[in-house]
């Protein structure tokens, strides 16, 4: 699991909250899948997907984190541009 210290010494999870897919045209390069299956495999237990001018990978990310793991919790947003 990837963890950071704060301030206090105190260790919390990492969370991208900042993450483009393919489906982001020209700003991103990963399928939702595989977004999600890395996010998985290095123990985060969440994942945004920020892709531009559309929910277009919003069902795959969504679907993708169901059944890959009960452990990482898929959410999203679009920003307009």
């Amino acid at each position: 699991m990837l963890e950071c210290a704060n301030s206090r010494g105190v260790m919390k999870s990492y969370v991208e909250l900042h993450c483009h897919s393919n489906f982001s045209l020209l700003d991103g390069v990963s399928h939702p899948e595989d977004l999600v299956s890395r996010a998985a495999e290095l123990g985060m237990p969440a994942l945004a997907l920020t892709d531009h001018n559309g929910l277009y990978g919003a069902i795959r990310f969504y679907n993708s984190g169901v059944s890959v793991s009960r452990e990482t919790r898929p959410f999203g947003s679009r920003r307009m541009s």
